[in-house]
């Protein structure tokens, strides 16, 4: 090892097969950095830097000298240290295979089976694949399910991802057997054959085999130098040090040598500790190659665990032991090997250790709380001793960190074997199932005397509780000697609650929920116990038995898609209604698509990083960027002093740089320009300002009772209202919650501004939905004139509607930094700052009346809508718009009544997500919906039935409703999910279960295409070259939505020549100027007319040649027409027909309307509020289809995502305004594992639309609101168990109806016996917007 003169080790590792030589490493790099910014291997993406989306997998693979085998590991390059591949082979996507050369089996199957929309996740998604087939070449479903829970995907519903990597499983024949079991074979009906439908999305037998042998070889050098010896390295810089020991008495000499040193594993919970928590360790001491700590093997009494071996290689050995020793002995190991198969992802779990999970300083452990009811001791050593300790909650001191002194190393954990009296259960739950940490975990051991039948000893340990688990002291002391019998139940649950009742504003909140987990957990070990004792002798009824408590398995995958062929005669070459993967699939899956940061740097260029304040509201007194510019490799700095033109940003209404006044935490006061990204982000969190406090407001709530409210309410009225409530048959009133939406796209706010040109010409490259609004703000922010601009977009990893107007701000700061020193500076936020900077969907709070008949027609709907809008009143019309259009969903209601108030807060300016206040507005009349059937006694589907609109019926706009759909779609969604079967067998489960029950609800759409009449247009260019190859150029942003793949589709039908002769390079401002963003799913509305217009100006151009020369060649005609100096270059325009809009009485345009329905079953738990979804079936009306597998991708991205807005996404502010939910650790989005069971989409058929091109339909919107069966299902469900304790009628469920709602809303014996919180002055701990 280098002594502290010595120069730096090498580091040696291999790369995608090539030998990479550092000479000198920085300690503090990642190799997410490296492999992007150095290597130039920007496949591997850069996203969330805490390991949680996946975007940034790769594969590692070494030589373990112990077993003689070459293993391989997808890891998480975002969180690995370049340091810790010394000696080690990388593989990235790049390494596989691509476009040029030759795919991987992964890199095809995921493309041409349409598991990629905006690509940003892809190359993640292939890598943890491709490492599974290196460990497992057929692997088991179950195997394929865990690989990629560690991977997000914001876009595809993650349907044809687990589709795609099925087809490698032993138990799928890929789609290639003509057997009746085949799950792609599925045979069409003779009705569904009558009708023209299909099936069949791709044609898996052109897929290639998967051939093992043909991938990668591990190098032969690094097997060679492992054999020869593994040296101890160390890797250093003038400021710090990596250094990996190899023994134990070396790890001792340097924690000597160095005692403020960091010591790490898999650098899991250090690598976000120094990203986000401003936390520097500068020597790190890596433990993972000491063989001491990686002991692991059975002893007389138990098994140990070195502390430095990983969580995966602590679960197969779990796994191994348990299958081979006696059932008995490993009860607690069963447990844990659940636990373990749960935690984290593969990613996660492949590099961290059992130590760092043990000696973190995190509040919440899963791992911690089973080891300390399974009795573990741990070892610890120093050099010249060691002592064992019982490992409890006293090994930790009150701020959570483990009491260790300074020169002490845990060497492992003794995992103690069970008796034959003796029995373990543990428990979690999550606000997702599957790679979440738990909100309430529990471990739960009893020794039960054979004789006596009492407990002669118990042990209950809880996590999620303050401190790092929490032993039921009472409780375990009042069991002792009690006798195991049902009132042992009641006992307990008093004896817990004195253990666990918390104060109000406790930390982490959601007190009175936690408590009921602790209740229910361990009336579920009651049950649990009682009939492993009884062994099926009947002494626990069936309806309350262990099988009874917990949500049924989930049944293998299973899907149907179904939409109409194209007609017979269709040419070959014509795309349109065919199913075609998107344009850049291949590319996607190769890592070949390029977006804004993984162009290479420019010349001089500087990355930007925002200095801001946590405080919500504040007067800017000063800042010294002193310390920030005293910072080697920073180069200046640049504020609102910088800015050339105006400190507006016309997009969303606020500063570029707030320099006098601070308005919501986060807001970019200033930023700091350094020659990389390190330097800058480490150089901002110097810079010191001083602020003064002033008053704010967070919650719709708050602005409620302080009167924060922009003047002048938004009204409207139909009919007399009050009349109708004067006389009305039946009435209910209440009031609901509807909470905000992250957009989480994968690829945060980028921008790259390149100054520099001639005139004051600059170049904007912008991951942004409107590249003409970046143009316009950047000019106006700079003072140029807009000629001077030019904004280019190749595509988004994800937008939503978050990259319609913060894009232009991330921009416009760029150009002025740029401006100001004449060098390039890139612009990326990570994942925080996007979460603090940008805003979100509104939230709102809603008082509804409802008059109705006894069949439960609508009569009246009084609302008073409040919406939390944010620091400025922007865009309120629009917002208010919105509501108004869409608060009837597809209901008719001859009278409304509709107040919307607009909270004034000092939140991050609220921002469109997918259909931007649309889904609130739908949710509320769907909660009605709900709610009026409940107070009837009626099926909900029959309410919604009775009131569903019908053709030429008015809306409460004055709309005339044309082409009515709904009808047809319900009816087809009632009779392809079986609804009516189905619905007698929910109910027969719910009569035989107590604690799990069933819902089953069906919920239709209306979906308002609309749009501003002087934004309906769209213009295009096209270029036929003279080898006959044409360039499609127009406004729209591709984002994953497919419009390059409809718009090459549509130009290929309109020139008549193959789709693969067409291209679409890239959308920027020179060739498609002025065009409006893409948004609201009309893009391909606006451009596709565009660019056929172009097309057909060219083929009337080209037409006197093709009759000339009937027999010739598309590239004769070009050939022949260039001769005769025709132009081959047209461009393409068109607005929406004045006689297709129909205005309401505000002036609002409605263009036509999209309809669907979906029907979805769901099961819950009652103890604890956790669900799964059974099955979901939707019909959806998309008109002509112009790519059914573009449009069914989207229906189920879009459900898949409002399924999150509604259940899962749970946003959470501090009472002071700082953002608790910024990461995926935090905010949970849906993974694969939360899709349905069964998921069936059906376009439908013979539904032409006469009003968009090729009788389409938009698709990107619509289905968003079908994820409001998965929540009308969830209250159906609650009903039920409501109904056991005799509650009946409507009830209060705010969204998203997380597992805390669900679970407290179901109300039972265990809920009224926590004792009720006294009001008090204690604010909650947290604030749901």
């Amino acid at each position: 090892m280098a002594d502290d003169n010595a120069s730096s080790d090498v580091l040696v590792f291999y790369c995608n097969g090539k030998k990479i030589v550092e000479p000198n490493p920085d300690p503090r790099m990642t190799l997410n950095t490296y492999l992007r910014y150095t290597l130039w291997l920007p496949g591997t993406k850069k996203s969330c830097a805490e390991g949680g989306c996946g975007a940034c997998t790769a594969m590692l693979s070494y030589y373990d000298d112990t077993t003689k085998t070459i293993r391989h590991l997808a890891i998480n390059t975002c969180l690995t240290p370049l340091c810790s591949v010394h000696l080690m082979a990388v593989t990235t996507v790049e390494g596989i295979g691509s476009t040029r050369s030759k795919l991987h089996p992964v890199q095809e199957r995921i493309a041409k089976g349409h598991g990629s929309q905006c690509g940003f996740c892809t190359p993640g998604f292939v890598m943890s694949m491709y490492a599974l087939l290196r460990n497992s070449p057929q692997p088991s479903k179950d195997e394929v399910d865990s690989a990629i829970v560690g991977n997000i995907c914001r876009c595809t519903g993650y349907r044809p991802i687990v589709e795609a990597f099925q087809t490698f499983t032993q138990d799928c024949c890929g789609g290639n057997s003509n057997q009746a079991g085949c799950c792609r074979n599925r045979q069409l009906t003779s009705e569904e054959e009558n009708l023209g439908l299909t099936n069949q999305l791709y044609r898996s037998e052109d897929w290639m085999p998967y051939d093992s042998s043909q991938d990668i070889i591990f190098p032969p050098e690094l097997q060679l130098l492992i054999k020869s010896g593994t040296p101890s390295v160390a890797f250093t810089t003038k400021d710090a040090r990596w250094l990996r020991p190899v023994t134990l008495q070396g790890l001792f000499d340097l924690m000597a040598k160095y005692p403020g040193g960091k010591i790490l594993v898999g650098n899991c919970s250090v690598g976000p500790e120094v990203r986000y928590r401003n936390v520097d360790y500068p020597i790190l001491l890596c433990a993972s190659r000491v063989p001491e700590l990686l002991q692991i093997g059975v002893k007389d009494d138990g098994l140990f665990v070195g502390s430095a071996v990983t969580l995966t290689d602590m679960l197969s050995f779990m796994q191994a032991q348990v299958e081979t020793l006696p059932e008995m002995k490993t009860r607690f190991h069963s447990s844990l090997v659940e636990l373990l198969e749960q935690l984290s992802g593969v990613q996660i779990r492949n590099v961290a250790s059992v130590g760092g999970n043990i000696l973190s300083d995190r509040q919440s452990s899963d791992l911690r709380t089973i080891l300390m009811a399974g009795g573990c001791s741990l070892t610890i050593a120093t050099s010249s001793a060691s002592r064992m300790v019982i490992f409890d909650p006293d090994f930790y001191s009150e701020n959570g960190s483990p009491k260790l002194e300074m020169d002490e190393v845990l060497l492992g954990i003794m995992l103690p074997f069970t008796e034959k009296d003796e029995y373990f259960c543990w428990f979690k739950q999550a606000t997702r199932q599957g790679n979440d940490s738990a909100i309430v975990n529990a471990a739960m051991r009893v020794k039960i005397s054979p004789d006596l039948d009492t407990i002669d000893d118990s042990a209950l340990v809880f996590g999620g509780f303050p401190g790092t688990a929490r032993i039921a002291t009472h409780t375990v002391a009042n069991l002792r000697g009690r006798k195991w019998e049902a009132s042992l139940v009641d006992e307990a649950c008093a004896s817990l609650i004195d253990d666990f009742t918390l104060p109000q504003g406790s930390r982490g909140g959601m007190e009175t929920y936690k408590l009921s987990l602790a209740l229910g957990f361990f009336f579920k070990f009651y049950l649990t116990v009682t009939e492993r004792r009884s062994l099926g002798s009947g002494q626990v009824d069936t309806n309350l038995s262990s099988s009874g408590l917990h949500l049924t398995e989930k049944v293998p995958f299973e899907s149907t898609q179904l939409f109409q062929d194209v007609v017979d005669g269709q040419m070959a070459i014509d795309p349109v209604g065919r199913p075609k993967a998107v344009q850049s699939a291949l590319e996607h899956a190769t890592g070949e698509a390029r977006y804004v940061d993984d162009m290479p740097p420019a010349k001089n260029e500087l990355f930007l990083s925002y200095v801001s304040i946590k405080s919500p509201h504040a007067k800017i007194i000063s800042v010294d960027f002193s310390k920030a510019l005293a910072v080697e490799g920073v180069v200046d700095v640049v504020s609102a002093e910088d800015i050339p033109g105006i400190n507006f940003v016309k997009d969303t209404g606020h500063n570029v740089f707030s320099g006098e006044e601070v308005i919501y935490s986060g807001q970019p006061i200033a930023g700091v320009l350094a020659v990389d990204e390190a330097t800058a982000r480490r150089a901002a969190k110097l810079v010191k300002v001083d602020y003064q406090e002033l008053d704010y407001v967070i919650s719709t709530e708050e602005a409620i009772e302080k009167k924060c409210f922009y003047p002048d309410d938004l009204l409207l009225e139909k009919g007399d209202v009050d009349l109708v409530f004067q006389n009305a048959d039946q009435t209910i009133s209440g009031e609901v919650k509807l909470g905000t939406q992250e957009h989480f796209y994968l690829e945060t706010q980028t921008s790259l501004v390149i100054p520099g040109g001639e005139h004051g010409e600059i170049n904007v490259y912008a991951a942004t939905q409107d590249p003409n609004g970046a143009q316009m703000t950047t000019s106006a922010v700079l003072g140029v004139p807009s000629n001077r601009v030019t904004c280019h977009t190749k595509r988004l990893g994800g937008g939503f509607g978050g990259k319609a107007m913060s894009a232009g701000s991330n921009a416009a700061r760029a150009a002025v930094a740029a401006n100001k020193l004449n060098r390039p500076v890139r612009s990326v936020l990570d994942r925080q700052e996007d979460a603090i900077i940008t805003g979100r969907r509104k939230g709102f709070l809603v008082r509804y009346r409802a008059s109705f008949t006894k069949e439960g027609k609508l009569q009246a709907l009084d609302w008073k809508i409040y919406a939390n809008n944010g620091p400025w009143n922007f865009l309120s019309d629009f917002s208010y718009l919105i509501i108004r259009h869409n608060i009837d969903n597809a209901y008719l209601c001859p009278n409304t009544r509709l107040n919307v108030i607009l909270c004034k807060t000092n939140i991050a300016p609220t921002e469109p997500l997918r259909t931007v206040m649309s889904a609130h507005s739908v949710a509320m009349v769907e909660t009605v919906m709900d709610n009026i059937a409940a107070a009837l006694g009626l099926p909900a589907e029959q309410v919604r039935h009775v009131n569903l609109y019908k053709s030429n019926d008015l809306t409460h706009c004055d709309v005339r409703l044309m082409n009515v759909t709904v009808e047809r779609c319900w009816q087809l969604c009632l009779q392809r999910s079986d609804f009516t079967a189905r619905k007698k067998v929910v109910e027969d489960f719910n009569r035989s279960n107590r604690w799990i029950k069933r819902g089953l609800s069906i919920c239709p759409v209306k979906y308002n295409i609309h749009m501003f009449q002087e934004l309906a247009q769209g213009s295009a260019l096209v270029n036929i070259y003279l080898d006959g190859n044409v360039l499609v150029s127009h406004g729209g942003v591709e984002m994953g939505q497919g419009i390059y793949t409809k718009l090459l589709q549509i130009a290929s039908r309109a020139l008549g020549i193959p789709m693969e002769r067409i291209h679409t390079q890239n959308t920027n401002t020179n060739a498609a100027p002025n065009n409006a963003v893409t948004h609201g799913s009309i893009g391909t509305d606006f451009n596709g007319p565009a660019v056929k217009d172009a097309c057909e100006t060219l083929m009337h151009r080209l037409e006197p040649y093709m009759r000339e020369n009937p027999k010739g060649k598309w590239e004769d005609w070009v050939n022949s027409a260039y001769d005769d100096r025709v132009l081959l270059s047209a461009t393409g325009y068109y607005k929406v027909p004045g006689e297709y809009y129909r205005k309401d009485a505000a002036g609002w345009d409605i263009y036509y309307h999209c309809w669907g329905a979906a029907a979805t079953e769901v099961e819950i738990d009652c103890l604890t509020g956790d669900h799964r979804l059974v099955r979901t079936d939707i019909v959806m009306d998309v008109g002509d289809s112009i790519n059914p597998a573009i449009d069914i991708g989207q229906v189920e991205g879009a459900f898949m995502q409002s399924y999150g807005l509604f259940l899962l996404e749970d946003f959470r502010m501090s009472q002071s305004g700082e953002i608790l939910t910024k990461g995926p650790g935090t905010y949970k989005v849906p993974l694969a594992g939360n899709i349905p069971s069964v998921f069936n989409v059906s376009l439908l058929h013979n539904s032409a639309n006469p009003r968009a091109v090729y009788s389409s339909k938009a698709v990107g919107e619509p289905p968003f609101f079908l994820g409001l069966s998965t929540l009308s299902a969830i209250k159906n469900a609650i009903g039920s168990a409501r109904a056991e304790e005799g509650l009946t009628g409507p009830f209060r469920l705010d969204t998203p109806a997380v597992p805390e709602r669900i679970r407290m809303a179901c109300q039972d014996k265990f809920t009224k016996k926590i004792p009720v919180p006294e009001p008090g002055d204690t604010k909650p701990f947290f604030l749901r917007l």
